[in-house]
């Protein structure tokens, strides 16, 4: 069970930095006079820059329409090759940004390896986190979040990726350890809904209901209508866990209502959610026991 991400580095600004790739270790004029290749390279950079800023405000079919064509631009000149660094790592993002992941993981590795101090580099680890997320490789992810955050100063950025590290951990089986993750991760950042929504779920699943429903109200108060759960900037292995964060959400508005009506109807939603839960998710998941005593705790309220 892998939980939740903020899926790409795009989300610590906006669609952050894929233009600042641009700016960082450009090459001087002499450089490219010295060799073709730099020249032809870096005026394929500039167009593919071009598209990315395109794509930042147009419709979600027109963006990935944009970024296949600079994807496709990238892969004609063999980017992996490049002298220039920045095309290694604009290629190996935009293939994790359009989800081509064991692709990108194989192209990121060998961007970092080829510029290991390029000023770029923390955004390809990021990227290489997000595509060994969703392919389910939560220990190599964590490593790779230890190698970002060892390159990342910024107090909000630093939460956004360590609540993405605490993911992992629970993914890998590793609950306290989320649990400690996730409480750093606010105390630099208490305002990340996100991080006490993920908070929230791994007390659930270390077994402190309480806490966990202590965690979803405060999540709640930064995140009224739930909204960050469903926004297309966070993902979800495997899909149905959101279930799980949304649930949690029912119950307490459910043990808030003012009247009778409202708490029947949050109930009935929250043992909907939790019934999505269970008929999505295999009979062996770690944490299917658990959702199934929060099913039935809560179809019993919805009945009084």
């Amino acid at each position: 069970m892998h939980g939740m991400r903020l899926c790409h580095v795009a989300l610590l600004a906006s669609m952050v930095a894929y233009g600042d790739i641009a700016a960082a270790g450009e090459f001087s004029v002499w450089d490219r006079a010295a060799n073709p290749r730099l020249a032809r390279d870096s005026a394929v950079l500039r167009d593919v820059q071009q598209l990315f800023f395109l794509a930042r405000d147009v419709s979600k079919h027109r963006t990935k329409h944009l970024l296949d064509r600079a994807l496709n631009m990238l892969g004609d000149i063999d980017a992996q090759s490049s002298p220039d660094p920045r095309l290694r790592f604009y290629f190996g993002r935009l293939l994790s940004r359009q989800g081509r992941d064991k692709e990108a993981v194989a192209s990121l590795r060998k961007a970092i390896v080829f510029a290991p101090h390029h000023p770029s580099v923390g955004e390809a680890y990021f990227s290489l986190a997000i595509s060994l997320a969703r392919l389910g490789q939560s220990h190599e992810e964590i490593v790779v979040y230890e190698r970002w955050l060892a390159l990342q100063p910024d107090p909000e950025q630093r939460a956004i990726g360590l609540s993405n590290q605490a993911e992992s951990y629970m993914a890998a089986g590793h609950v306290d350890k989320a649990v400690q993750t996730y409480r750093e991760a606010i105390r630099l950042a208490h305002d990340n809904a996100l991080a006490h929504w993920g908070l929230a779920v791994a007390l659930d699943r270390s077994g402190n209901h309480s806490g966990a429903l202590q965690q979803t109200a405060i999540a709640l108060t930064y995140d009224p209508n739930a909204e960050t759960l469903t926004s297309p900037a966070v993902f979800f292995i495997p899909a149905y866990d959101r279930f799980w964060y949304q649930a949690l959400g029912a119950s307490v508005r459910a043990k808030k209502a003012q009247t009778n009506d409202l708490k029947t109807l949050w109930w009935d939603r929250a043992t909907l959610l939790w019934k999505h839960f269970l008929d999505s998710c295999p009979v062996n998941n770690r944490w299917r026991p658990i959702a199934e005593l929060r099913y039935q705790v809560s179809a019993q309220a919805a009945a009084r």
